[in-house]
């Protein structure tokens, strides 16, 4: 058994390798689709001077939005998670999400961490996770659409536009009003038939009181605007002909509408180039300068945690590996 075991040891850990290498000549190749023309003067003149120390600042920003989603995967579990441990879940959760639709499976790698009689709560909490995010996402993108739209020239008609405008405005609303008022929706949904396939996806927040909704949501709204803040001074640095101010409207637009595109990570490089280089064609007059900050971004934020969440989960020891006070 011993020699069986010890096969098996270095199979796996063969196999981490075997991924991650096939993992990186996949985004090299990715890359390398998209046609990119990389800058003639080479990114260390791009990133000098003053460059040099604005990207410091969005490299800066990705642990910060690490700890942000530690603190509110805190409130989801309503457990205190141990800081490392919850980070490595949240990884891990980034890399199953990274290979599922639009991140639908980050739970089912947030809850291998967690002892096998908290799963359940751990499934619920991810579940609520990502809705809230979702829904964060969208407060802050549904009143910049009609605008970036109108800029576009997609609407040429004033009253249509205010009609959207309208709309849009309303509907954020109506979602505040759904979510404050979650926790006594599934009770609503169980009594009207053709609401009740609604009922489980609200149940998940069904057990947080309405401060701890604000909460959450304020926190995964601030996560989504520092996210936006990196790629705006990613584009600066990149030299987009584009103010902090109007970039960051930009930038809302551009996350909303990739979040409303169903994805995996087969696709995501191709959408994320493809609405750039739609929505900010004017803006820049090399595609580098579009493709390149959102890349890296990309890599910033989700590749680099996804990876590290992947070796994470082959080193998880099921029996031994139980953090203290869950």
């Amino acid at each position: 058994m011993k020699g069986k075991d010890t096969y098996r040891g270095r199979f796996f850990w063969l196999l981490k390798w075997v991924v991650g290498l096939l993992f990186c000549w996949y985004l090299y190749r990715g890359l390398q689709a998209e046609g990119m023309a990389w800058p003639a003067e080479g990114l260390a003149a791009v990133f000098g001077g003053l460059h040099g120390l604005i990207a410091l600042l969005v490299l800066v920003l990705f642990p910060v939005q690490l700890v942000l989603e530690l603190v509110k995967w805190r409130l989801l579990l309503k457990e205190h998670v141990p800081f490392w441990w919850g980070i490595r879940s949240i990884c891990t959760g980034m890399m199953a999400g990274l290979v599922s639709l639009n991140g639908l499976g980050d739970f089912a790698g947030r809850i291998m961490y967690l002892p096998a009689d908290k799963r359940v709560q751990g499934t619920w909490a991810g579940i609520g996770g990502g809705l809230i995010s979702f829904l964060a996402v969208m407060l802050v993108a549904l009143p910049i659409f009609p605008y970036l739209l109108e800029i576009k020239g997609v609407l040429m008609t004033g009253r249509l536009l205010l009609v959207l405008k309208v709309m849009s405005w309303t509907l954020v609303l109506g979602l505040l009003l759904v979510y404050t008022s979650a926790r006594h929706l599934p009770l609503v949904f169980s009594r009207v038939r053709l609401l009740k396939a609604w009922k489980e996806h609200f149940e998940a927040l069904s057990i947080y009181t309405k401060t701890e909704m604000l909460v959450i949501l304020a926190i995964s709204v601030l996560r989504f605007l520092l996210a936006n803040l990196q790629l705006v001074l990613l584009w600066q640095v990149f030299g987009l002909n584009v103010s902090l101010l109007e970039g960051f409207f930009w930038s809302i637009g551009l996350f909303g509408l990739l979040t409303l595109v169903p994805t995996i990570l087969i696709t995501d490089l191709g959408v994320r180039g493809g609405m750039a280089l739609w929505l900010l064609s004017g803006l820049a007059p090399h595609s580098w300068q579009l493709l390149l900050p959102g890349y890296l971004l990309w890599c910033l934020n989700v590749i680099f945690p996804a990876v590290f969440g992947w070796f994470s989960m082959w080193f998880l020891k099921q029996k031994t590996a139980q953090p203290n006070g869950l």
